[in-house]
């Protein structure tokens, strides 16, 4: 709950148990929490589709969103629509999309209609398999990897998405042992190609930390500083998540610091609603 300790002017209601952040902090360099502010009106008070105006607006800097997966198990041609207008329709500016390997393929024409008619923008999220992890020492895999990796800029150039966050550097799952230094660097040469490849296509990538159980590359803002000093490029930021963050760091608000102008993506998670004045300037839930 840092975030809305330290953000007074941040009023909106949360009905889902995720919630994301893409944060554009370069232009704050002081404290990244204090440019988080209120988001578009709920969709009960404004008219349909959504006016672009609001992503734009100084108002409101950082987009909210919601993960697909609050409404729908998988992203295909009919649930894409559905998923679009609901996520609108409570008041989010953004959705997130996984695109993952051995997943049916998105598709891209459906989704940017149903994103062009509700007024929303998107954003894309992946992890690695086994078989297309970049952080093995097996050139093979690694290749693989890459190729997928560079197939899910192009579902964001696609939709028009701008982010491609979670575990870009490694397979989502359990390792029985550290990562190699070979692995290692891997991993870091891939995120770098790939970088270089997203950003002709206008493409952030955003590194997720993740717990010690789904990951052994970067588990902390700590060492997603350190990962991202190894790649060396301007369009890769680091993503933190609440869920992750409460097992692997032992001061939330510090590692956001840390990561400061370098943070680029935030997942959230609740346990229950938060209810917040929406309207009026009365207290905050």
């Amino acid at each position: 709950s840092i975030g809305f300790h330290s953000c007074p002017g941040f009023k909106t209601i949360i009905m889902s148990p995720c919630f994301v952040f893409p944060c554009l902090l370069r232009t704050c360099p002081t404290s990244p929490l204090t440019r988080l502010q209120p988001h578009a009106p709920p969709a009960s008070s404004r008219t349909s589709p959504r006016p672009a105006s609001v992503h734009a607006s100084a108002s409101y800097p950082n987009p909210l969103g919601v993960h697909s997966l609050i409404f729908t198990e998988s992203w295909t041609s009919e649930s894409a629509g559905a998923a679009v207008s609901f996520a609108a329709r409570c008041g989010y500016d953004l959705i997130e999309i996984p695109v993952l390997p051995g997943a049916a393929a998105v598709d891209v024409a459906a989704t940017r209609a149903a994103l062009d008619a509700a007024g929303m923008t998107a954003a894309c999220s992946l992890g690695l398999s086994e078989e297309t992890d970049v952080s093995s020492e097996s050139e093979e895999c690694v290749e693989r990897g890459l190729v997928f990796l560079k197939g899910a800029v192009d579902v964001c150039e696609g939709i028009g998405a701008k982010h491609l966050g979670g575990l870009l550097y490694s397979k989502l799952g359990r390792y029985e042992a550290p990562v190699s230094e070979k692995g290692r660097e891997n991993a870091v040469r891939v995120v770098k190609e790939l970088a270089k490849y997203a950003k002709g296509k206008n493409v952030t990538l955003c590194l997720e930390a993740c717990n010690r159980y789904e990951t052994n590359v970067i588990n902390t803002a700590r060492g997603a500083m350190d990962f991202l000093d190894r790649v060396g490029e301007d369009n890769v930021f680091a993503h933190v998540d609440f869920y992750h963050m409460n097992i692997e760091e032992q001061d939330a608000e510090q590692a956001i610091r840390l990561c400061g102008e370098r943070l680029g993506y935030v997942h959230g998670m609740m346990v229950t609603p938060i209810y917040c004045n929406v309207h009026s300037g009365g207290n905050d839930a």
